[in-house]
């Protein structure tokens, strides 16, 4: 197909030697039509004529005129029945019918192209010698009629020659023969390029008045047709004078050929020229066109489009504006399920809380802000209904709902609770929820395949907690936690780093051993220039140089004797930790943790990661990775137990997908955007199909899970989500250090997941703006459930209210309490009987007694409510078989530590003081206290503030595990 919008390259001084030469061509060919019939008797004669009609006369009965198929662009209609986008490659045509064009706008276009269109056939001999002489006197005007320019564009290209113009005027006369009038002028206004990427009359109309053809003025379609002979030089928007200068002179030939009268013809050339300026096409829903593209072009179930990217394209988007030689593709209408006015509610309400764009920071770079996504299925067709990303297209084209694979955290929680269902476990198994909690996995346990040991803590656990760099303040710890001393252990440099960033400006500094040389030196341990800073007292008579890095106070050397080394050549570094060996500060860390056991559906709703990481143990990998495929997880997740809080990537899609399963009793319609497609002539080419599948074999486990989550957003984590009308069920998610934060929750029809993160990279969501407010962490349950709920408010308010489908008649044997043998703990050391009545699913509460027995030694073990008759004044229940959780009382060896209290004078000290003081005593005396205040109205001057006496006596006995109480003279009232 030759080039449709052929720009005029010729200057207008050049026009009179064209006209004069067209005139001599004129002169030669009416003077060869004389000499032709003298010449034509003759034999030879007749051979040369022979000649030149086959090289310059086409014989037009045999050449296939068929007008070609017009390109068109491609829409995307939403399930709301609105236009999201228009797909095509720069070539934008919107066809329209003849009959629909006003009488008005078919002559303005006739006056200024073919005003002889309807009376001459295909050749107007008369317009091209009226052109010449016009051309002659400097007055610029074609003579092509609008069917030799059809045959131009479409037939017999644009070539320079003799030939290609006989060949022009040929098919011109064969296209009139069969076609009519209205038919080549219909397809000429629908062919024609009108610049800024707009094709045909319509696509004009909109991109230069932002109107339909049939709301034009005159002055207005005087202005279209100006375009058509050079739409860069007659470009509105760059040349408006040259335009309207033209515009005028098309309304005077107008006026001149009797098209308008006189009135219209003054009111249009007053009318000044105004333009739309062009309109970049924007929606709240960019990603999701993008998505649409990806899929027509890639996936192989749209194979109905080609088999190649090339033929796909084509079907879709049409010709390329500048491909002379395509014609058809495109005039697809692809219809999706997305929801445009609730994309548009989503996004809204992404902006509200997690606004776009980054904090300026001076020259520096735009400091990142947090964003979100939200999506919507609808969990019996898994149709989506909505893929809202906080980041306009404009900014980033990544689609975090369909390509932002992010750490779910806690949102795994539910698949592993869903694995653990289907190989034994009921809802009321239970297990230690001691926090935090050792795992020696066997083989990696994560998928960055370094470690074999697993710690794991629960929220609010941080693994800072009782690690310092000063052995003092590790002692006074053990206090509190009733053990002694300290000790000590290793620490990696990263992670030394990381919890103890004693020197400013860390951040700015690359390498590792630098960082913590600028440690060192805060430390006062190195000078800068990375000597070691030496501290010890002077021998009798020594003297030093003053360039020696040697530190001789006294108060400076017992500060640092007291302070761990660092140490700028090892990978490690040594921190103190409480109690004098490691296994007594485990226990002592666990007994600040008292929830002990609970069971599989309470450590749902409380989200407690120690438990999910003993079950995930139990397990398998494997079992988790395959359980999350079989149930919507598309992404491959290695095979390590680490998933279960979270340690394989998945999408908001996936993840919604997923949780679907447990709505509709265990089966699934996998995801899809585009419902159907048809092609231009309306024909349906594309429908999908639901096709169901059971993801879940056993519904009484997907309902057991559902019922489970329902308790986790009512009761757990998950309260802010709830709504006010009908029942929701759903999780949070927050992965470690607060990098993703995540609500995923369902209701009968719909599952919508929410992500909150940084796009580019995981960073900690602390000290961020959420909501207009500075927060400190965001976490699942505190951000993206309310961001859940205001979104789903906006969905459920013509949505009828749904009940869950029916419960399965066997669901009740997920909610057995499991039964385990009581062991035989007797003769135990308390760290071994703990651990073996944990490993059995029971809870060890512990009583110390004195005896003369090996310290820590269990002497005796006894469980209330035996269900066995045994003998009532001992009862171990050794070997009987009792409920998950049972309470098994230990009466174990210790030896209380007596002796008598230092002596506290009344309105000396101050609270500060007196620990101190007593703090001191229990170092020395290995008897533990418990420490509390009690303030006290006191008239004694200078009292205020100050102890006034204790709960014992001065001078009294105390032993270890009584609580001292330090009376504190004050108007407060016991705190």
């Amino acid at each position: 197909m030759a080039q449709i919008h052929n720009l005029e390259s010729k200057s207008r001084f050049g026009t009179k030697y064209i006209a004069g030469l067209i005139l001599l061509i004129s002169s030669l060919l009416i003077a060869g039509w004389f000499g032709f019939f003298i010449f034509l008797p003759i034999k030879s004669g007749m051979e040369v004529v022979t000649n030149l009609e086959e090289r310059f006369l086409p014989r037009a009965e045999g050449m296939v005129l068929d007008f070609v198929s017009l390109s068109e662009p491609s829409v995307i209609i939403t399930s709301d029945n609105k236009l999201l986008d228009e797909l095509h490659d720069g070539l934008n045509r919107d066809p329209i019918k003849l009959s629909e064009v006003p009488p008005f706008v078919i002559n303005t276009l006739l006056a200024a192209e073919d005003s002889n269109y309807y009376q001459h056939e295909g050749v107007d001999f008369v317009a091209i010698l009226s052109a010449v002489l016009d051309n002659l006197r400097g007055v610029t005007r074609g003579g092509s009629t609008i069917t030799s320019q059809v045959a131009k564009q479409s037939f017999v290209g644009d070539e320079v020659s003799i030939r290609r113009k006989v060949a022009e005027a040929v098919v011109a006369a064969e296209l009139e023969r069969r076609y009519t009038k209205d038919q080549i002028l219909e397809y000429y206004i629908n062919s024609i390029y009108w610049g800024a990427g707009a094709y045909g009359l319509q696509s004009a109309a909109y991109e230069y008045f932002d109107k339909e053809v049939s709301d034009l003025t005159l002055d207005e379609a005087a202005t279209l047709v100006v375009i058509i002979r050079s739409p860069a030089y007659y470009n509105p928007r760059k040349y408006p004078e040259r335009v309207l200068e033209r515009r005028n002179s098309v309304l005077d030939i107008m006026l001149k050929e009797g098209f308008i009268v006189d009135i219209q013809h003054r009111s249009a050339k007053l009318a000044p020229l105004v333009v739309v300026e062009k309109v970049e096409v924007t929606s709240n829903a960019e990603h999701v066109s993008a998505e649409v593209k990806r899929q027509l072009l890639n996936d192989p179930q749209f194979a109905i489009l080609g088999n190649t990217k090339e033929e796909r394209k084509k079907k879709l988007f049409g010709c390329p504006s500048d491909d002379t030689t395509c014609s058809g593709g495109g005039g697809l209408k692809i219809y999706i399920t997305l929801n445009l006015e609730l994309q548009n509610h989503a996004i809204s309400v992404l902006n509200k809380w997690v606004p776009s764009g980054g904090i300026e920071t001076g020259e520096q770079e735009e400091e990142p802000k947090p964003t979100g996504v939200i999506t919507l299925l609808n969990n019996y067709t898994g149709a989506i209904e909505v893929m809202a990303s906080g980041i306009p297209f404009k900014e980033e084209q990544y689609n975090l709902a369909t390509q932002g694979k992010r750490n779910p955290g806690s949102a795994f929680k539910p698949i592993t609770l869903l694995a653990a269902l289907e190989t034994g476990s009921k809802l009321y198994s239970t297990r230690d929820s001691r926090s935090p909690v050792e795992i020696d996995c066997g083989y990696p346990c994560a998928p960055d395949g370094v470690g074999s040991k697993w710690v794991v803590r629960n929220y609010g656990t941080s693994i800072k907690a009782d690690r310092f760099i000063n052995k003092v303040v590790a002692q006074d710890r053990a206090i509190e936690l009733q053990c002694l001393g300290y000790h000590i252990e290793e620490i990696k440099n990263k992670d030394f780093i990381e919890q103890f960033p004693l020197a400013e400006n860390l951040e700015d500094i690359e390498e590792e051993n630098e960082k913590i040389l600028a440690i060192g030196i805060a430390m006062n341990q190195y000078t800068e220039d990375g000597d070691a800073i030496i501290y010890r007292e002077l021998k009798d008579g020594e003297t030093i140089d003053e360039e020696e890095n040697i530190i001789t106070d006294l108060e400076k050397i017992e500060e640092q004797q007291n302070l761990i080394q660092i140490d700028i050549e090892n990978e490690k570094q040594y921190i103190f930790k409480p109690c004098q060996d490691k296994s007594e500060y485990n226990r002592t860390i666990k007994l600040l943790d008292t929830s002990g056991m609970v069971s599989l559906e309470e450590a749902t709703r409380r989200s407690i990661n120690t438990v999910f990481a003993q079950v995930a143990s139990e397990i398998g990998g494997e079992r988790l990775s395959t359980t999350a495929k079989r149930i919507g997880i598309e992404t491959y997740l290695d095979p390590v137990i680490s998933l279960t809080l979270g340690a394989g990537a998945v999408t908001p899609i996936e993840l919604a997908s997923a949780y679907s399963s447990f709505a509709t009793n265990g089966t699934l319609a996998p995801p899809y955007l585009i419902e159907k497609i048809e092609d231009s002539k309306g024909e349906l080419i594309y429908r999908h199909i639901t096709s169901q599948r059971v993801s879940i074999p056993d519904p009484a486990a997907a309902v057991a899970v559902r019922k489970t989550l329902e308790l986790a957003a009512q009761y757990g984590t998950g309260t802010r989500a709830v709504l006010d009308d009908r029942p929701i069920a759903g999780k949070t998610g927050t992965h470690q250090g607060f990098r993703e934060a995540w609500f995923i929750g369902f209701i009968p029809q719909y599952t919508s997941s929410v992500w909150i993160g940084f796009a580019e990279e995981q960073l900690p969501l602390t000290d961020v703006e959420i909501n207009g407010e500075l927060v400190s962490s965001v976490s699942g349950g505190r951000v993206p459930a309310p961001i859940w709920k205001e979104f789903m408010e906006k969905v459920v308010e013509d949505l009828p209210v749904e009940n869950w489908p029916l419960d399965p008649i066997d669901i009740d044997r997920y909610y057995e309490i499991p039964k385990v043998e009581i062991p035989d703990l007797l003769g135990l050391n308390v760290l071994d009987a703990e651990e073996i009545a944990f490993s059995n699913y029971i809870l060890p509460v512990i009583n110390l007694v004195d005896s003369e027995e090996t310290p820590g030694l269990v002497l005796s073990q006894n469980v209330i409510n035996c269900e066995e008759e045994i003998d009532e004044e001992n009862n171990p229940c050794i070997g009987v078989e009792m409920p998950e959780g049972t309470v098994v009382n230990l009466e174990v060896s210790g030896n209380r530590f007596s002796a008598a209290i230092p002596n506290i004078p009344p309105c000396t000290l101050t609270i500060e003081e007196s620990e101190s003081l007593i703090k001191d005593f229990m170092r020395e005396t290995n008897v533990i206290l418990f420490l509390k205040n009690s303030f006290e109205q006191s008239d004694l001057p200078g009292c205020e503030g100050k102890v006034i006496g204790t709960n014992v006596a001065q001078g009294g006995t105390v032993s270890t595990g009584d609580t001292l109480l330090f009376i504190v003279a004050n108007s407060q009232e016991d705190q």
